[in-house]
């Protein structure tokens, strides 16, 4: 649709290449920042605390720790503790 006449048809060229950059400009620009995106998160700098946490996680988990207010009662009955041995896992509780 020309409403100006044919003396502008190269308006409408230059138009199409300006829309035609934009575009390619902007499918550039998403994979691009897909692949910045990948690039961050696979890269060691992003990993390492994970990995550490990670390895603190499995380590806390495989311990002694979390079993211990399970079997503290058991383990006062049997050691001939006074007191309530109830309350030893009350106190497990408490200091964590």
């Amino acid at each position: 649709m020309k409403f100006r006449g044919n003396d502008y048809a190269e308006l409408d060229d230059e138009l199409g290449e300006i829309v035609a950059a934009k575009k390619s400009r902007d499918a550039r620009m998403i994979d691009s920042s897909l692949r910045s995106l990948v690039s961050t998160l696979a890269s060691s700098a992003f990993l390492k605390p994970y990995l550490c946490v990670g390895g603190l996680y499995t380590l806390f988990r495989f311990s002694i720790y979390s079993v211990l207010p399970s079997y503290t009662a058991t383990i006062l009955e049997d050691s001939g503790a006074r007191g309530n041995p109830l309350l030893g896992a009350v106190f497990i509780g408490v200091s964590r």
